[in-house]
């Protein structure tokens, strides 16, 4: 085995004083070469990966999309259950925020009001936010002008009739 030069061995630079190694030779100035490693390690430790979360989270919501708008193939329990299934691992592979799914699946609801399945699905979250998500939608159209289409309206409708959402305003006591 040989020994190579004090030059070539990275591991004593690593773990040898700096001054020493400067009046040996084996680095030309102490000063330059601690701040070569502070660069190096800051790059190595505390520089923040760079993804393309723009690509990566419209390639969810879209995988989402395709998966709610299956037309007939997407009619019975069983295809809802398998369609749970897939948005649920698309949620968590894409780090996807739930409630916008949930809007995306009352968005596609809304489209296809005689699909049952979609209740089932809507199951799936939380009903507490239905009624956020909804009021969204209303106020959308409201402070952009917009008329609001009679689909989300039926899809209201729908969704009180199923005792899915409510209206019901809290009694408070007055004194």
């Amino acid at each position: 085995m040989q020994v190579g030069t004090v030059k070539d061995c990275g591991l004593l630079k690593e773990r040898l004083d700096k001054e020493w190694l400067e009046e040996i030779g084996a680095i030309p100035n102490k000063d330059a070469f601690h701040k070569m490693e502070v660069r190096v390690r800051t790059k190595l430790y505390f520089t923040q990966q760079k993804f393309n979360l723009l690509r990566e989270e419209s390639e969810g919501y879209s995988k989402i999309i395709t998966e709610l708008n299956q037309g007939d193939a997407f009619r019975d329990e069983e295809s809802a259950r398998h369609v749970i299934k897939n948005m649920k691992s698309l949620i968590g592979y894409f780090d996807l925020d739930p409630n916008r799914v949930f809007d995306l699946v009352l968005e596609a609801y809304e489209h296809n009001l005689e699909n049952e399945c979609y209740d089932l699905i809507c199951d799936v979250f939380k009903p507490e936010f239905l009624p956020q998500i909804i009021g969204f939608k209303y106020q959308f159209y409201q402070t952009n002008g917009e008329v609001t289409p009679s689909s989300l309206y039926k899809l209201t409708a729908k969704l009180i009739h199923r005792k899915k959402l409510s209206f019901e305003v809290p009694h408070t006591t007055h004194f």
